[in-house]
């Protein structure tokens, strides 16, 4: 599951996060969740935190693969049950 923005709009965009990677420095990750109850729970606290709504999205393993793979980005993948706090600095792209 991954969260989206627009969903189906020109202007779509997938839930990523910022992070240095040991030996690579500052990657991308596409943040997924193992379960849809997860991500509402997340999307929840995002918009507490006054992001734009978003929506769940189920993505195959394949869509994820592809997607990192064309974006260079690194899956982040929360397991059933992890707790993901939204981040202190937000940046929009």
């Amino acid at each position: 599951w991954v969260l989206l923005f627009n969903a189906a709009q020109k202007d779509e965009g997938v839930y990523t996060l910022q992070g240095n990677k040991p030996d690579v420095g500052r990657r991308t990750y596409l943040v997924g969740f193992s379960e849809k109850d997860d991500a509402e729970s997340f999307v929840s606290l995002l918009e507490a935190e006054t992001f734009d709504p978003a929506s769940v999205s189920r993505w195959s393993s394949l869509q994820l693969q592809a997607f990192c793979e064309t974006a260079n980005f690194d899956l982040a993948l929360v397991p059933c049950g992890g707790l993901l706090l939204p981040p202190s600095q937000n940046v929009y792209d």
